[in-house]
């Protein structure tokens, strides 16, 4: 029996089945096409691929792409900073001008997808932290909003309408528990705590309520929360003396 020719579905025309050969300098070809430096900046150390047409924060989307080759097998790799930067335009411009299909690859990359949670833990970057989950995860969502708190750039008001929309329960007892533990630290040097529970959850709400019951004094921006003497007294400790350089 001879096999017959298939024939192609009319909607298939639309569309380019090809895969483009893999440019032999990929960064020159970028160069050639006008996308370093127009569109964007290149750093060869690190092979990252600055996006001139977006904000530098959040730094998912201004670096949303690393162009080097693998030491190992000496290809070339175009490696995305959150899974789901594919589609952005600067690098699908990258992968149609070096022949190079742009992946996610877990490892390095992934401090992508935490930039994008730690540049949007604020005040006026939250909601559009919520909005796009698809860049990060749950964990440095919530890690981000425990440190978004330390440093001030995030109130609690914002951070507890955060944690109710992601459904993290508020702890019954005001976290007293865990800060009267180790999940509060405190740099001996300067005085400043660092809340980080085992759970992120725990921690970004143990942050919370360290600054509304006055375990720590109020973070503000450019000024991390310290601990109170009521946060001492708690803790049944004495507060060490400052650490003072020698002279």
């Amino acid at each position: 029996m001879i096999a017959m020719a298939r024939k192609s579905h009319p909607a298939q025309i639309a569309f380019d089945f090809t895969i483009p050969e893999v440019a032999s300098d990929p960064v020159q070809a970028c160069r050639d096409a006008g996308i370093f430096n127009a569109l964007g900046n290149y750093d060869p150390l690190h092979g990252t691929v600055q996006d001139l047409s977006v904000p530098y924060t959040p730094r998912s989307f201004s670096f949303p792409v690393r162009l080097y080759r693998d030491e190992r097998s000496a290809q070339w790799m175009l490696d995305l900073s959150t899974p789901a930067m594919e589609s952005i335009p600067l690098v699908r411009r990258i992968a149609k001008v070096t022949g190079i299909e742009p992946q996610w690859r877990s490892g390095p990359a992934r401090y992508g997808q935490w930039h994008h949670a730690v540049d949007l833990a604020t005040d006026k970057g939250i909601a559009r932290l919520l909005s796009t989950q698809e860049h990060t995860i749950p964990k440095y969502t919530l890690r981000a909003i425990g440190f978004g708190l330390h440093t001030g750039e995030l109130s609690t008001k914002e951070a507890r309408r955060a944690l109710g929309i992601m459904g993290i329960p508020e702890p019954f007892d005001r976290s007293a528990k865990m800060l009267a533990g180790d999940g509060l630290r405190v740099c001996r040097t300067v005085l400043v705590p660092v809340i980080d529970g085992d759970d992120p959850g725990v921690g970004a709400w143990g942050n919370i309520h360290a600054i509304e019951d006055g375990w720590i004094t109020k973070p503000r921006p450019g000024k991390h929360g310290r601990m109170t003497e009521e946060g001492w007294r708690r803790r049944g400790e004495t507060p060490p003396a400052p650490f003072k350089r020698a002279a």
